[in-house]
């Protein structure tokens, strides 16, 4: 997850905002809302350790903040939520992957109310995350797949210089921000990282889906020699960068 001191000035920037309501893009299985169900919890702890506004720390631990309601949509076309319904929204490693990202943020930029924002955490250049980028290469490679070409969906296609900003402000975001999180993969070793992966990560078995099962096997193998570069010491340290890319409907 992002660090603790990135997580406090996210909390005191937003403090006074009152936000209520919040829509997660791509959220996911009820697993990861259960997840953010105890996040929730501990940030109320760590938002009154810290000091932060007691009507702050009441919002986080409240029922309110706790709940859920589900929509099964097509992001790119949210026809069935109306204008202006959200104060804030986030996409966890999502907006990467739509289609059409200028229609997926067209339709979140929607749903906004005026003065609602959007933070999404997507991952920076491949150079900078050789924990998945050095997978990625090596599936291409196995199952003859060309590289992704400029604004088509992918986990590094919002990660270049201004990209991000771009498709922010073409949208009609205002006050965009880019803050950068070094966010290190850290597990026992290699192996570890590799299970991560292949359990986690559908794009690569995606990927992989055009090949043999032996070529499949192949591809496993030589991703965990590949990724053994990152073991030291300290177990496996995969690099890793994120941006929390933001910004605010006008």
């Amino acid at each position: 997850g992002c660090p603790p001191d990135l997580i406090a000035d996210l909390i005191r920037e937003n403090a006074d905002k009152g936000w209520k309501l919040a829509a997660d893009a791509m959220a996911g299985y009820d697993m990861l809302m259960e997840q953010q169900r105890e996040r929730a919890r501990a940030a109320s702890k760590f938002a009154g350790q810290a000091g932060l506004p007691a009507e702050l720390v009441a919002s986080l631990h409240c029922s309110e903040f706790l709940g859920y309601e589900t929509l099964e949509a097509d992001g790119e076309d949210l026809a069935g939520v109306p204008d202006g319904s959200f104060d804030a929204a986030i996409s966890r490693v999502g907006l990467i992957y739509f289609p059409n990202q200028q229609r997926a943020l067209a339709e979140i930029c929607r749903v906004l109310r005026p003065g609602g924002r959007l933070s999404a955490v997507v991952y920076s250049t491949p150079d900078l995350n050789g924990f998945f980028s050095i997978p990625v290469g090596i599936i291409r490679r196995i199952a003859g797949l060309p590289a992704p070409a400029p604004g088509m969906p992918g986990p590094f296609s919002l990660g270049g210089e201004g990209v991000a900003e771009a498709a922010y402000t073409k949208a009609g975001l205002v006050d965009v921000t880019v803050t950068r999180v070094p966010s290190p993969v850290r597990m026992t070793d290699a192996a570890e990282c590799v299970r991560f992966e292949q359990e986690s990560f559908g794009a690569l078995h995606q990927m992989l889906s055009g090949v043999d099962e032996a070529a499949r096997a192949d591809a496993w193998r030589e991703i965990e020699e590949a990724l053994r570069q990152f073991e030291g010491p300290d177990g496996f340290v995969g690099p890793c960068e994120m941006l929390v890319v933001s910004g605010t409907r006008p």
